[in-house]
Parts: C-alpha cells; structure tokens; sequence
C-alpha cells in the first residue's frame, strides 16, 4: 500500500497542474496542444495556472528554445 501511495505522489507531482504551479503554460489549439511553432496558429489560448488567455500571433521563429536562432519562417 505505501508503494502505491509513494508512486501515485510521484506521478501527481508530474502532472499538468503541477507543470503549471511551475510556470510553464500549455497552448492550445481548441482541444489540441501547439508543441510547434510549425503548428501555430493565428489565434491560440494560453493555460496557465490561473486561468486561460486568448492570444494572436504575431510573429514565428523556429530555432532552439535556449540557442540560438535557426531559421525564419
């Protein structure tokens, strides 16, 4: 019983709320995560951990996150 306990703490610790409660945002597409800036699209909502925003594109750049630039899209 306490393995289960301890693994069902470590995989809520892992969720997406916990995600969230970090900082990080979740974006959206209706009901589809954006994970690219290949799949952007003009319109987005934003999940934060409070609350959503509806947000517009205005620009893309594909490139590493912590690097430098790659490519204009």
């Amino acid at each position: 019983k306490a393995d289960v306990q301890r693994l069902s703490q470590q995989l809520s610790a892992l969720g997406p709320r916990q995600a969230l409660k970090r900082g990080y945002a979740f974006v959206m597409d209706g009901s589809r995560p954006i994970t690219s800036v290949e799949n952007a699209r003009e319109e987005m909502t934003l999940l934060l951990q409070d609350g959503r925003m509806d947000v517009r594109l205005e620009n893309v750049r594909k490139e590493d996150p912590f690097g430098e630039e790659t490519a204009n899209l």
